[in-house]
């Protein structure tokens, strides 16, 4: 798909999604990777980017009102664009490059995190997020350290990796150091013993 057949893409999403006024864009699975015709969308408050081509998020810095970003299976590796889009409710990084979660210490309204299958190893920069309610990180190389040490900070957040319900953390070696490896899972409905 040539660029211009891209642009085209975004632009008849733009309109259909109510042109300017847009509050929802749904752009999945498309081969979209310019974002820059969605500079000016002011109002947007939904978009849906997973599976797309996007690697700059920098058309998107001015998007303040922002609460749902879904950026799943892109080619981002750069949230710095992110960081003053303190709306963002739910913001879903599954495979994607991340591996610097530094530009959303200031998100303090974020709720919903989903990191599974990226590059990140640190999660100090989420502390001072006291409203998030969910993080997902399964596939990541998070150390159980970290892992304990933020659930104590943040009693209120589920922690989990793809499914059941987290018991406790399973610690491997790499390399001779201990990585986080897996959850200890038990399904929902299983004794607890």
């Amino acid at each position: 798909m040539t660029t211009m057949m891209m642009a085209a893409t975004t632009r008849l999403a733009i309109a259909d999604a109510g042109g300017r006024d847009a509050k929802c864009i749904d752009l999945n699975c498309t081969q979209v990777s310019d974002l820059s015709p969605l500079a000016g969308l002011a109002g947007l408050e939904h978009l849906h980017l997973h599976s797309t081509r996007v690697s700059d998020l920098t058309p998107l810095a001015g998007l303040t009102q922002l609460e749902w970003l879904d950026l799943s299976g892109t080619q981002v590796s750069d949230l710095s664009p992110l960081a003053g889009l303190v709306d963002i409710k739910t913001l879903c990084l599954m495979r994607t490059q991340v591996s610097d979660l530094s530009p959303l210490a200031g998100l303090v309204r974020l709720e919903w995190l989903e990191i599974s299958d990226t590059r990140v190893i640190d999660l100090t920069p989420l502390a001072g997020l006291a409203r998030l309610e969910w993080l997902e990180l399964a596939g990541t190389q998070v150390s159980a350290a970290q892992i304990e040490a933020f659930r104590a900070a943040h009693p209120k957040c589920e922690v989990r990796g793809r499914w059941g319900i987290n018991t406790g953390v399973r610690v491997a070696k790499k390399n001779g150091r201990s990585i986080f490896a897996d959850y200890v899972w038990r399904h929902e409905g299983d004794d607890e013993s």
